[in-house]
């Protein structure tokens, strides 16, 4: 998961205002480059990977010494035993230098302002601000919210906020979240596991992340994990049963090429990558829909011709669908083939990617709907200003229901979105920082959607913005 001002908790489901600021506002780097080892330019993606594997004995030579205290006084002791045996070992001293560095904190904040009109009638005005002081491994702090003041049949305000917190140990990190989201539209290019327009949640996240080693042209990470819970409802609607929403992310290992990806980012590669996700139902039906997928390797950014880089994501997927506390067997159950892949190309002044998706979802109401997605993004950048074009297409087909529930019908939704951008850079002197990027944008998007019902949606949104 990469840090950042404002992230995409749940795909497609929160405000356009706080979707175009995520394109655009994002935590700072680190002003000091990490310590690292011997340059290796020049060398093979697997040579590299080999010598990261050789390079974790002295990592954890490092943090078992760290480990021995039991006690303040024979911490302090053990801390300067260890700095005695890293000053006499290159490889020791490299990773006890690299564990360190894992703990430098930087800050960085965001702040939007804007409007969006659509052509149902819906109005509103948005303001958003965040606040980060985050260290390679983990974010110590972490606090943003997002608000609008809307009018559709009345005035209203929907908002989300999220505060997150690490506790670092050693070389690993535990990360906790709090969210609250409140009467949140559902988004133009969101998938239709929540076919309601409107919804409430409350969630916890939990983020696990090894130890990352800092090479001159590669990083590596020994385990990364996330967890999600969110209680959904849909407001001013309590006849309809709250649900529970859960997901797990968990990869084994993941390897990153510095600089070496599509437009100077990293090539990544990563392996053994399991994903599950989760509708329940404890009330009423006390139903349960659940995906597990599990991915044997993925990569990204990886060059197959000039200008040219793919992006691949190959999972095999079990769907099931069963009632709580029911000890029998799954009501239904799916195998499915997923993919995911995407293929980039241009330069920084003009590019472009396509991308398709084939993928098992578990719904609001507990069925299980094969989605095929279509999308194609262009964008065309000179000097300060950037125009980008987007077009997309999504086939849903039911692959799965409990008895009693309503079939899902099977549609095209498609719709496309134009968007221009101006950046404006500049002296704006605050406490924390002495520069900032202010950037504006102007969002027309028109899209047919089923929410279960068809909808169609044309918009037009301006944004704001200032970051560190």
């Amino acid at each position: 998961m990469t840090s950042g001002a404002f992230r995409l908790w749940t795909a497609g489901q929160i405000s356009l205002a706080s979707l175009l600021l995520v394109s655009i506002a994002g935590a700072q780097s680190p002003e000091s480059d990490p310590p690292r080892a011997t340059d290796q330019e020049g060398q093979s993606d697997a040579s590299q990977l080999f010598q990261l594997v050789n390079r974790h004995r002295a990592i954890g030579q490092v943090t078992s010494l760290l480990n021995t205290g039991v006690d303040f006084g024979s911490a302090f002791y053990e801390l300067g035993e260890v700095w005695k045996q890293a000053s006499a070992d290159p490889e020791l001293r490299m990773a006890w230098e690299q564990l360190k560095y894992q703990y430098k904190p930087t800050v960085s904040w965001s702040a939007y302002a804007g409007g969006q009109v659509e052509s149902s009638g819906y109005a509103g005005l948005s303001l958003g601000a965040s606040l980060d002081v985050v260290a390679p491994l983990c974010r110590y702090l972490g606090a943003e919210a997002n608000g609008i003041g809307f009018s559709q049949d009345g005035l209203g305000v929907s908002y989300d906020t999220r505060v997150t917190a690490c506790l670092p140990w050693g070389p690993f990190s535990i990360e906790v979240g709090v969210l609250r989201q409140r009467d949140l539209r559902v988004g133009l290019k969101s998938a239709p596991s929540l076919p309601r327009d409107r919804y409430n949640s409350d969630g916890v996240e939990v983020g696990i992340r090894g130890f990352r080693w800092f090479d001159t042209t590669w990083q590596g990470q020994v385990m990364r994990a996330d967890v999600q819970f969110q209680n959904f409802s849909v407001p001013n609607d309590s006849s309809v049963p709250k649900n529970l929403s859960f997901g797990i992310d968990v990869s084994a290992f993941q390897f990153n090429r510095y600089k070496a990806g599509f437009l100077g980012g990293d090539r990544v590669y990563s392996a053994f990558k399991t994903t599950v996700a989760g509708q329940q139902e404890n009330q009423v039906a006390k139903l349960s829909s659940t995906v597990m997928s599990i991915s044997p390797f993925t990569f990204e950014g990886v060059p197959i011709g000039k200008a040219l880089y793919w992006d691949g994501d190959i999972a095999f997927v079990n769907g099931s669908i069963s009632t709580l506390g029911n000890a029998q067997a799954p009501l239904e159950t799916r195998f499915f083939f997923g993919v995911d892949t995407q293929v980039s190309f241009g330069t920084p002044e003009k590019n472009g990617s396509f991308r398709y998706s084939r993928r098992l979802l578990p719904d609001s109401d507990f069925r299980l709907l094969a989605e095929e997605r279509a999308e194609l993004f262009g964008q065309l950048l000179r000097y300060d200003d950037r125009a980008s074009v987007s077009l997309f297409g999504a086939q849903t087909k039911q692959s799965g229901a409990p008895p009693g529930v309503s079939p899902h019908v099977s549609a095209l939704s498609y719709g496309a979105e134009g968007q221009y951008g101006r950046y404006a850079f500049g002296p704006f002197y605050m406490q924390l920082t002495t520069t900032a990027a202010r950037s504006y944008y102007a969002t027309i998007g028109a899209a047919r959607l089923q929410r279960p019902e068809f909808e169609f949606r044309a918009l037009l949104s301006l944004i704001a913005s200032d970051r560190s």
